[in-house]
């Protein structure tokens, strides 16, 4: 059902179960043999972090859709306590060795911004060399910058320069040779993707009719992607892709009533994140047959 294309996108989900957190099985608490580390029912089980204030017992899963016919190619159910930035391997590598035709012609994962780091794209460069990785800035601990030029209020955390009068400028390209981000006004410049604002501060910022041209050295964002920064126009229309999974997690997990498993152990876990593959891949071949 699915044709090979150059994109796929990864997202990774909370998945309720129904096994005790650490149970370990009867068999294992009545044996009288010394053991440093007792079997548990459900191996995969552990806290997964949706944020700091909300912590709960399951799993997570993992999967690849394609961005316009938004079915699976691939789904992974993970250990639940596993960091979201350590998902990307277990999922890859198993769909490399068993669809390795599909993997190949990848020529560009989408994820978020936890996902699409340095490591995982210097693995994804390794087994899949010529793909890039894809995400969103990570601001990290990164602070802002305050008025680091005349008529710029301040450089946000995610590389982005404000204006006094409060509104974002938008990357105009890059200058290669001085290494520096090229940003301009998104009120006057011809063009900027914003249509309907207005800036009350144009006599003090600059008296070009295009507005503000602002430049910022490369080494001073550097949670910036030089290579593919993550604000340029290109970037957006690439990242705007995601959303497919975002829908296909949606139907699986609400519709479909795939949000929680009632299996234990990973073997069962597994084919719990199989039977959502087959079953989107079932719908697909029912809808095509039927015109």
């Amino acid at each position: 059902m699915v044709e090979g294309g150059e994109t796929l996108i990864i997202d990774t989900s909370f998945t309720a179960d129904f096994a005790t957190l650490g149970k370990t099985p009867i068999a294992c608490t009545r044996c009288a043999q010394p053991c440093p580390e007792p079997e548990k029912t459900c191996e995969l089980t552990g806290i997964v972090a949706k944020s700091n204030s909300d912590k709960r017992p399951g799993l997570k899963a993992v999967a690849f859709v394609t961005p316009h016919s938004e079915l699976p190619l691939d789904a992974r159910v993970l250990r639940g306590s596993l960091h979201e930035s350590q998902t990307l391997k277990p999922m890859l590598d198993p769909f490399i060795e068993n669809f390795p035709q599909l993997a190949h012609q990848t020529r560009r994962v989408i994820a978020d911004a936890v996902i699409a780091n340095g490591p995982n794209r210097a693995y994804l460069a390794e087994v899949l060399p010529g793909a890039d990785l894809i995400g969103q800035v990570n601001p990290r601990s990164r602070k802002p910058i305050p008025k680091p030029a005349r008529g710029i209020e301040s450089i946000d955390p995610y590389g982005v320069p404000h204006c006094t009068a409060g509104h974002k400028l938008f990357l105009l390209g890059r200058d290669g040779r001085r290494d520096q981000y090229i940003w301009a006004c998104p009120v006057y410049h011809p063009e900027s993707p914003e249509t309907e604002l207005a800036c009350p501060c144009k006599t003090q910022c600059s008296a070009s009719r295009t507005g503000r041209i602002f430049r910022v050295d490369r080494g001073k964002t550097p949670q910036v992607r030089w290579e593919a920064p993550e604000h340029s126009k290109r970037h957006k229309v690439t990242y705007a892709l995601r959303t497919a999974i975002e829908r296909y997690w949606s139907r699986h997990k609400i519709t479909l009533l795939f949000g929680r498993a009632w299996a234990r152990g990973s073997l069962a876990l597994q084919a719990h994140a199989d039977r959502m593959v087959i079953t989107a891949h079932f719908f697909a071949r029912a809808a095509w047959e039927a015109g």
